[in-house]
């Protein structure tokens, strides 16, 4: 049982540590997403890897991510999430992802253009906000900007979306 515990406890740890570093190759999988553990498990002992995508299709992964931590702002790894796949955030940052009422979201005619480091995303967001009083729905044509750092990385201008969408990312 002992020994039970130890190797329990450093799987958890092995998880913790990866996290610090970021998302594993599987930039598609939220923290709070049920097979994220088993995930980062499985990367990391090189059972499987992650997929080679097109610049668009990391650049769209990452919108869809900063919404995904936006719905589950009260998730302790939903900052260390949006940040990931986020730049030029606000100097009071976090206190807008800590404010998100987002219920849910959908994004719809997704297209990306790709120049070298930087990118532009078109779409219409519609998204589902708790209120005192229940929901309600906001629809918006959106135009992102997103750059793609050192790392290779793809990130979403925080300051494109508040543009967009004031009411969700104010």
């Amino acid at each position: 049982m002992r020994w039970c515990a130890i190797g329990l406890a450093l799987v958890v740890l092995a998880g913790s540590a990866a996290w610090a570093q970021g998302p594993s190759a599987f930039v598609d999988v939220p923290p709070w997403h049920w097979a994220f553990d088993a995930v980062q498990q499985g990367s990391t002992a090189g059972i499987f890897t992650g997929y080679p995508t097109a610049d668009s299709e990391l650049v769209a992964n990452a919108l869809v991510q900063v919404y995904e931590a936006f719905a589950h702002a009260g998730h302790p790894a939903a900052r260390g999430w949006a940040e990931w796949f986020l730049t030029n955030t606000p100097t009071q940052w976090p206190q807008p992802l800590q404010r998100s009422r987002l219920a849910g979201f959908t994004l719809e005619d997704l297209r990306v253009q790709v120049n070298a480091d930087r990118a532009r995303a078109t779409f219409t967001a519609t998204v589902a906000m708790r209120t005192d009083g229940g929901q309600s729905t906001l629809r918006s044509s959106m135009e992102a900007q997103a750059e793609k750092n050192g790392s290779g990385h793809w990130r979403i201008d925080y300051s494109t979306l508040v543009a967009g969408q004031p009411q969700l990312f104010r």
